[in-house]
């Protein structure tokens, strides 16, 4: 029963697909706790549905339009959540300077809802990369396109808990001071997100008839695992600690980079 509250509250904290009302009302406090633990498993969720939007979007649409779409509905899924705050992190980091009333400073842009011209750099690169990817994904095979997707959406969710446990909060409130990660949510995602990268992976090869289709999964593993280090260590460095945001700027910059490891062991 814990488990089960636990994958609710994180498909309330990740999506805007409703569960039902009996559901969400009986969450507390200790299931967003642990909510992280669930997040490959809800990151699989919206990668099938993802990939879903994209090969029915490419059938109707072409390649270009479908995989926009794809993109699009994966923003919009996860209401631009983890975009705002990849938008917002660039802004942050963008701010020149060192030391504590620079960073204090940073921290304040943070929470200012405005998108300057670095967050707004940072969106249009992170969607014009993502949407042209799948595009060459699916050029190159709709089955490598669904199971890059698949594999990357569970991936970045899991880059995610990871920034989160390597840093303390950067503040006392906020989703980064709330979003607490145990070392027991740390290891049931981090062993979710290997049983799901393995099945899949394990699939790919016996589609691809060779040991060589390991090297796609294994570059989009790399491609998160490289997020995770750059946007934790700027955070540590520039911000003092997580936030919100840099939780969703890691996402954004996993998910981005893992497609792009795949094309590229293509």
């Amino acid at each position: 029963m814990r488990a089960a509250r636990a994958v609710a509250a994180a498909w309330s904290l990740l999506t805007i697909l409703p569960l039902p009302r009996s559901v969400s009302r009986r969450l507390e406090a200790s299931d967003w706790a642990r909510c992280g633990a669930a997040f490959p498993l809800v990151g699989l969720a919206l990668g099938l549905l993802v990939a879903a939007i994209a090969h029915v979007g490419i059938d109707l649409l072409g390649t270009e339009a479908g995989a926009a779409v794809a993109v699009i509905a994966s923003a919009i899924l996860t209401a631009g959540l983890h975009l705002d705050g990849l938008a917002d992190c660039a802004d942050a980091l963008g701010a020149r300077g060192s030391g504590e009333a620079q960073r204090r400073r940073r921290l304040d842009i943070l929470r200012d809802s405005a998108t300057g011209a670095y967050g707004a750099l940072a969106l249009i690169s992170a969607l014009l990369l993502q949407t042209t990817t799948i595009a060459s994904l699916s050029l190159a095979g709709a089955t490598g396109m669904v199971v890059a997707l698949t594999l990357a959406l569970p991936l970045a969710r899991t880059a995610g808990v990871v920034h989160a446990a390597l840093l303390l909060p950067a503040r006392r409130s906020g989703l980064g001071a709330s979003f607490a990660v145990s070392r027991g949510a740390l290891i049931t995602a981090l062993v979710g997100a290997l049983l799901i990268t393995g099945a899949i992976s394990a699939a790919w090869v016996v589609d691809q008839h060779e040991l060589r289709g390991l090297a796609e999964p294994v570059a989009a593993l790399v491609g998160a695992a490289v997020a995770v280090a750059v946007t934790t260590r700027l955070a540590a460095a520039k911000l003092g600690g997580r936030t919100g945001d840099t939780i969703g700027a890691t996402i954004v910059l996993a998910e981005t980079l893992a497609l792009l490891g795949f094309l590229a062991a293509r």
